[in-house]
């Protein structure tokens, strides 16, 4: 671990040496080493690396804004690699001189990140600003039943151009809501809702007109708008129309920091402005045009041509400078077809094998130092280009996120509840394809907790509950995978309903010895509702058998845990990327079998006095405490030639539901990263693969999908 460390901070610190623009590998290569600092904590025992490790990434990340920040960078990683001095007086000396680095280092963080948010002084409302506000209620009426509507539309709109940035229609759609509001603003003497729907209608001007794309950035401030605009026209119907009041609470809903935010991305400089920098023109010029340019509505730089003021090439260089400041803004991606992103993982993929089975042949035929450098080499820019393209394809769960509010308002609004809703990691990043999949699923399971678990205000009040219930949606990485919590404040599930239910269906005979998560399993079975009546929102049976298959075709699980009268909380639990997996090699019989790796607590061998057999033929072992039911992993694949004797046995113990097993193997070859592949139709029958992988001598390998692989076990074995 600690060889590989310091190697990694040794490459990192030469690339900076030499670093250019659009070096993506070195880039990559820099920030994982970065990262990697925070490591020091477990191998020191030294407190705050982690922190260190972010503030680190920060200053490279804003490298371009200071010409200090590179050679600041290096003499970090220059100190952290002399931590690995074995001599502790050194060791102080290293961390006390970094700590004298940090303050300047959050110097230069501090001035870049103020630069970069461009904050204008703050600017207090006039006097007179509300002054002209309608006394008229019905007015004030119609204009936030109007609004709002408006807002529902675009926010709908504008969620979906994440996904088609180019839609002509949402982008007329959503100017024309803003549009709208700002003029019917003005007229009933709203100045602080016509500004911000204004700087809105600006921004989606430019949208428009293609000088921006909707990126992701853009989207959020537009969502932070409409937000602001929702809450200053509820500011009205609170306060009953009652104008003074609505005054009143104008004056501490300052829209002043939000409307400079906007103004920092549709605020470019204007050609005049760029002349005058330039020397070719002066104010008086400036204003004589202006004028001009009122009357007769002609472009600035027409009038200063005509008037001769500047030369006609004078302009246009004007132009292409105020081109350039705007695509600094706008060009820092290049769009690619979803289609394109996935035929690179795979080709990348093939590479992977390639790659490997090209050293392994090579290093077996040539015993050569030098050669096995350049495979090494190869393989680490082949794995950090495979980092890079699988990152490619990876967007943050937050656009699902975004959708998910506006089908709980909507839902909670039909059937009449008051529900709150708190996102936790909207930053967290999912492969596209599995964002794909994972939408329906969690519609479904919003819908749901709102209409069956959530009480009305009137029932919750009398359980001595908040009028409004409570939905809390997290995500978060665990491992390889992801994790996706919903979880409600509401009645929970009622276990004796499910279970009369799932009797009444013939879907079970009797109710002895199903477990809590049996009965909330029943609930997965198709045509299962517990809803007594059939509503546009559930009790049809449909939904939660297809939430469990869509999740199925991800290699994803499912699990409920509820307490009556208390909350329901459902885990998604979905691989990172559906492409590759950290894989655990082992032989079984003649076969390679892949073990997902991060579900491995412990690998060890047993003697006699370990492990008893049970009456059914089925071994047991004792180990830290704990009795644990051994799976002969030959018997449940069907391997012909694996070894019978536990004693000869490699146990590799896992938890599964709680549930401590231990797998017995033949042989262990160790980690690997996998690159999966489909096996086709001629393994369709064993449902306990997930896919198949080649490794560099040709061998094919099975990966084995853990959740089908315990539950044909447990057909097998007995569970105490």
């Amino acid at each position: 671990m600690i060889k590989e460390l310091r190697e990694k901070l040794n490459t990192a610190t030469e690339l900076l040496k030499n670093l250019e623009d659009g070096d993506l590998i070195s880039i990559a290569i820099i920030e994982e080493a970065i990262n990697e600092i925070g490591r020091c904590n477990e191998i020191f025992n030294i407190k705050n690396m982690e922190k260190l490790s972010k503030r680190v990434l920060k200053l490279f990340r804003l490298r371009e804004k200071d010409s200090k920040i590179p050679g600041m960078i290096q003499e970090v990683l220059s100190l952290i690699i002399n931590l690995f001095d074995e001599d502790e007086d050194r060791r102080r000396e290293v961390l006390e001189k970094i700590n004298l680095l940090i303050p300047s280092m959050n110097s230069v963080l501090k001035s870049c990140l103020l630069s970069s948010m461009n904050y204008k002084q703050k600017k207090d409302y006039p006097e007179d600003y509300f002054n002209n506000i309608t006394t008229d209620t019905n007015m004030l009426k119609d204009f936030v039943v109007e609004s709002l509507e408006h807002l529902e539309r675009a926010q709908i709109d504008i969620v979906d151009l994440e996904y088609d940035t180019t839609n002509v229609d949402k982008i007329d759609s959503v100017f024309r809501a803003f549009h709208s509001i700002k003029g019917s603003s003005s007229f009933l003497g709203l100045r602080n809702i016509e500004e911000v729907a204004h700087s809105l209608e600006s921004l989606f001007s430019m949208v428009r007109d293609s000088k921006i794309r909707a990126t992701k950035e853009i989207i959020d401030r537009i969502l932070e708008g409409i937000e602001l605009l929702k809450n200053l026209l509820n500011i009205i119907t609170i306060n009953n129309f009652d104008v003074e009041k609505i005054k009143l609470d104008y004056k501490n809903v300052y829209i002043y920091d939000y409307i400079s935010e906007i103004s920092s991305i549709t605020g470019h400089k204007k050609i005049g402005e760029i002349l005058k920098e330039d020397g070719k023109i002066n104010e008086e010029d400036i204003q004589e045009i202006l004028i001009e340019q009122i009357e007769s509505k002609k472009k600035f730089g027409e009038i200063a041509v005509e008037k001769e003021k500047v030369k006609e090439e004078d302009v246009e260089l004007a132009f292409s400078k105020q081109q350039h400041e705007l695509r600094k803004f706008v060009s820092s991606y290049v769009k690619v077809s979803h289609e394109k992103l996935n035929e690179l993982v795979d080709n990348v993929g093939e590479l992977v094998i390639n790659q490997s089975m090209i050293k392994q042949k090579l290093l077996n035929m040539i015993k050569d130092v030098e050669l096995e450098r350049v495979l090494n080499a190869l393989e680490q820019i082949i794995k950090n280009m495979k980092n890079i393209v699988i990152s490619m394809g990876m967007v943050p769960i937050e656009e699902i996120f975004n959708k998910l509010k506006v089908v709980i308002r909507n839902t909670s609004k039909d059937i009449g509840k008051i529900v709150n809703v708190e996102f936790y990691g909207e930053d967290t990043e999912l492969d596209k394809n599995v964002i794909e999949k994972i939408y329906d699923p969690l519609v479904h399971i919003v819908r749901n907790a709102i209409d069956h678990g959530i009480e009305k205000p009137d029932e919750r009040e009398k359980k001595g509950k908040k009028r409004a219930g409570l939905l809390e949606i997290s995500a978060y990485h665990k491992g390889n995978n992801i994790e996706i919590v919903i979880k409600d404040d509401g009645q929970g599930i009622r276990k004796d309903k499910v279970i009369k239910k799932a009797k009444e269906k013939g879907l079970i005979a009797k109710e002895n010895g199903l477990s809590d998560k049996d009965i909330y399993n029943l609930i997965f079975l198709p045509g299962f509702s517990t809803k007594e009546t059939v509503t546009n929102i559930s009790g049809r049976g449909v939904g939660l058998d297809v939430v469990k298959k869509n999740i199925d075709e991800i290699k994803g699980k499912i699990e409920i845990e509820s307490k009556e009268d208390e909350y329901t909380k459902i885990t998604i639990k979905i691989p990172l990327t559906l492409a590759i997996i950290e894989g655990f090699i082992t032989k079984i019989g003649t076969n390679i079998y892949i073990f997902p790796f991060d579900i491995i607590e412990q690998i060890i061998t047993v003697n006699n006095n370990d492990f008893t057999k049970t009456s059914d033929g089925d071994y047991m072992i004792y180990h830290n405490g704990r009795h644990i039911p051994v799976i002969v992993s030959g018997k449940i694949l069907n391997e012909q030639n694996y070894k019978n004797d536990i004693r000869d046995f490699i146990i590799i113990i896992i938890e599964y539901d709680n549930i401590p097993y231990g797998i017995a193997v033949d042989n262990v070859i160790g980690k690997q990263e996998t690159v999966i592949k489909s096996l086709g139709g001629l393994f369709s029958d064993n449902s306990v693969f997930s896919g198949g992988t080649i490794f560099g001598d040709g061998t094919i390998g099975f990966v084995i999908d853990i959740d089908k692989f315990i539950e044909k076990a447990k057909g097998e074995i007995t569970v105490e």
